[in-house]
């Protein structure tokens, strides 16, 4: 028999989903009504989501490429994607995960003995401590891996039985969205094989191994690597191991864990693994708990190792959420004596800790309307000069916007349209010339770049049309200015009639400085 939701758990989601409205109202306020997420990614999604719709794997036709960090997220989008409910897809998924994560912490609360107002109170805490409402808001697969994440951990916490049917499709779902999941996935495996349940253990391992494995072959089918650009740009363990080897992955760790451990969140995943030590060698730890503990080491040490943090407060927080989750269960016993003795004070005494010391997560809830109006007042900005105006091939280093609902050729200069492309950016035998050369071969006259991001190699041929310069304070986008560039000489003065056009209308929030003749 299912068990019934409490009400305490509802009246936290319904705390969650009017902090969530007061987030989305304050974003759109500024960003002239339109929804518009939080960092510029998740348009990498949905404009790949439009390409999956016509029954191609990439951003430009006739260029197969990976650019999504996530196996399932973009095929999610892809039913409604030519809707004008298309853009809103990611968010009312993240909402409704968001909202079934409060739920199971809020049960897991619960059963640590918190009575309903501490359960109010330590579930919208969790909810705030890890940014999920922010979180939401970036429009990416987090949301889900995150509830998938608590899924796991909620159906490894049951005393009896078979292990429920959720906690399959939490298992599989988890590396689906990030692949980070496998971690979770996989140390959760070794538990269930070490309680007895070793026929549903390698059905699910299964079932794992067909999905991640069965997309790697699809991508090397194609001619791509078999991890996706976007995790080979932005993880050193992964893209040492494809470009460069074994020694590249152990390269690769190495510089990923003395990053992680530069981290605030690296840091307090030490801690934790501390407590958990600590549980593991005290009195009356059972077999259940003993068993949550070794699951939370587990993800403690692979996303130290192989994890990344930060970027708007959002890598991290499926490990931190999990790893939480299991504490509370393992510390069941000494949580229901406080709640008992002093309810108040053992409330405070957690949600305090637990706010003050992801102050730097919370943080980026708030941030969220700013970072919202960055993108709309940058990438947004750059996708209508690119569609309404040029109607042409441009060149990008921040992909997502302009390549969404455009039809025309975007040369990725960072690379995840393209893995010739990163891996032309990343060789230190690259042609000084490389930018230039990749603008020719595809006719790309305007390039729209962080010139910071690539310092000297930007072409000194390329002509310097102006700067796009956000006018509001810089939150989520990488830099405060876009340079826009015109590859050929002989194309500046055409470019100049369409981009003044174009500056008119700009927001608030945004200028154009056109460079002298």
């Amino acid at each position: 028999m299912t068990r019934a939701v409490h009400p305490a758990a509802l009246t936290a989601a319904a705390v969650t989903a009017i902090l969530f409205i007061a987030v989305f109202q304050a974003a759109t306020a500024l960003t002239g009504g339109r929804l518009i997420y939080s960092i510029d990614d998740p348009y990498i999604h949905l404009a790949l989501a439009e390409r999956l719709r016509d029954g191609f794997y990439g951003i430009n036709p006739g260029e197969p490429a990976a650019p999504s960090s996530s196996i399932l997220f973009p095929f999610l989008l892809v039913p409604l994607i030519a809707t004008p409910l298309g853009a809103l897809v990611p968010l009312l998924i993240n909402a409704a995960a968001t909202l079934g994560a409060v739920l199971i912490v809020a049960r897991l609360w619960e059963a640590a003995g918190a009575g309903p107002r501490a359960m109010l109170v330590l579930s919208v805490a969790t909810a705030l401590a890890f940014n999920w409402i922010g979180l939401a808001f970036t429009g990416l697969e987090h949301s889900l891996h995150v509830l998938a994440s608590l899924a796991v951990v909620l159906g490894l916490a049951r005393e009896r039985g078979s292990p429920p049917w959720w906690l399959a499709l939490a298992l599989v779902a988890g590396p689906a969205l990030r692949y980070e999941g496998l971690a979770v996935s996989g140390a959760a495996l070794v538990v269930l094989w070490a309680q007895g349940h070793r026929g549903f253990a390698l059905a699910v391992g299964a079932a794992i191994v067909a999905t991640v494995g069965g997309f790697a072959a699809f991508l090397l089918a194609h001619g791509l690597p078999p991890l996706p650009s976007s995790v080979l740009a932005k993880q050193a363990a992964a893209a040492g191991a494809v470009d460069r080897g074994v020694g590249g992955t152990l390269a690769g760790v190495l510089a990923q864990l003395r990053a992680s451990l530069g981290e605030w969140s690296g840091l307090l995943m030490l801690v934790g693994a501390a407590g958990l030590v600590l549980r593991l060698f005290a009195g009356a730890c059972g077999g259940r708990d003993r068993a949550l503990a070794f699951f939370a080491l587990a993800v403690i040490a692979a996303h130290l190792v192989a994890g990344r943090f930060g970027w708007f407060a959002r890598y991290e927080v499926y490990a931190l959420s999990a790893v939480l989750a299991a504490g509370i269960v393992v510390a069941r016993p000494w949580l229901q004596r406080g709640f008992a003795a002093r309810p108040g004070m053992t409330t405070i005494a957690i949600a305090l800790p637990l706010l003050g010391l992801n102050g730097h997560l919370a943080y980026a809830t708030a941030l969220t309307p700013g970072a919202s109006r960055n993108i709309y007042d940058q990438q947004a900005q750059m996708q209508r000069l690119a569609v309404d105006f040029v109607r042409a091939p441009v060149g990008v280093n921040d992909l997502g916007f302009v390549s969404f609902g455009n039809r025309h050729y975007v040369l990725d200069y960072w690379g995840l349209a393209s893995d010739a492309n990163r891996r032309l950016r990343t060789s230190p035998d690259r042609p000084a010339d490389w930018m230039d050369r990749l603008a020719r071969a595809h006719g790309v006259d305007l390039a729209m770049i962080y010139a910071p991001v690539f310092g000297r190699a930007v072409p000194p041929g390329w002509t310097v049309l102006g700067r796009l310069r956000l006018s509001s304070a810089q939150v989520s986008a990488s830099e405060d200015t876009v340079t826009f560039y015109a590859t050929r000489t002989e194309a500046a003065a055409a470019l100049r009639a369409p981009i003044a056009d174009w500056a008119r209308g700009l927001p608030d929030g945004a200028r154009y400085e056109p460079a002298g003749p």
